[in-house]
């Protein structure tokens, strides 16, 4: 397989991924925050997440991670991504993320999702 079609699967996959996330979380019912997420997935408010719907949340998530804005993920928009998510865990910028900065990093991401998902 080549590296731009390795490239490719692994941006979809973190777009599938994360989507199967938001729907795992939100079945579970872990919170307030995830229901105000169904609820944005759901743009026509009939309680269900079409297909339709779940592809422009992808799309969204796909134009964050091209970071050129170029319409595709290169390695280079992958690696922009995982680099700036590192040095954000890194509290204490040794240039490794302990346990606890992976929690805690973890903690921030998600306040910082619950903000923009009040935002809208």
């Amino acid at each position: 397989m080549n590296k731009k079609m390795i490239l490719s699967l692994a941006a979809a996959a973190a777009v599938a991924g994360g989507l199967a996330a938001y729907a795992a979380e939100a079945s579970e019912g872990h919170g307030r925050h995830h229901g105000h997420l169904f609820e944005r997935m759901d743009s026509d408010g009939n309680g269900a997440i079409s297909l339709t719907e779940a592809q422009e949340v992808a799309k969204k998530r796909f134009q964050r991670m091209d970071a050129n804005g170029d319409g595709v993920i290169t390695e280079a928009d992958f690696l922009a991504m995982a680099g700036e998510r590192f040095q954000k865990m890194d509290a204490d910028g040794d240039g490794q993320v302990t346990k606890e900065e992976a929690q805690e990093g973890r903690k921030a991401w998600r306040e910082e999702m619950r903000k923009k998902l009040e935002k809208n």
